[in-house]
């Protein structure tokens, strides 16, 4: 019985990353229409840079997912207010979003074991 469950969480999990892969992958172009190519990709660099630094920083002062992304929301807002790029709320939470998604598939896996347990 215990191994069906696993089984089934597995296929749940699998389909969940393939949901996700395949709505970045549609979001983008909808998302350059809305604010065109060049204003996109000035967009999407400075959020992914908003992403990063509240992920580095945002696990020393102990803030969640939710609070992390307000204060991407409000950065990103600043960072296209001054340079006049028209952005709404939705596009500013799907930018940042598809950037956190972006983080999230490219970090690197990194398995760990006992020494003892290496050694056998």
């Amino acid at each position: 019985m215990g191994d069906v469950n696993m089984y089934l969480f597995a296929a749940l999990v699998i389909g969940v990353f393939a949901s996700l892969i395949v709505a970045v992958r549609m979001l983008q172009p909808l998302v350059r229409a809305k604010v065109g190519e060049a204003e996109f990709d000035r967009l999407m660099m400075r959020a992914s840079i908003i992403v990063h630094k509240l992920e580095q920083v945002g696990e020393r002062l102990g803030y969640d997912g939710a609070r992390k992304k307000q204060l991407a929301v409000v950065g990103l807002r600043k960072f296209a207010e001054a340079v006049g790029i028209e952005v709404t709320d939705e596009l500013l939470d799907d930018v940042i979003e598809a950037c956190v998604y972006l983080m999230n598939t490219q970090k690197p896996v990194v398995l760990s074991a006992e020494i003892g347990e290496a050694e056998g």
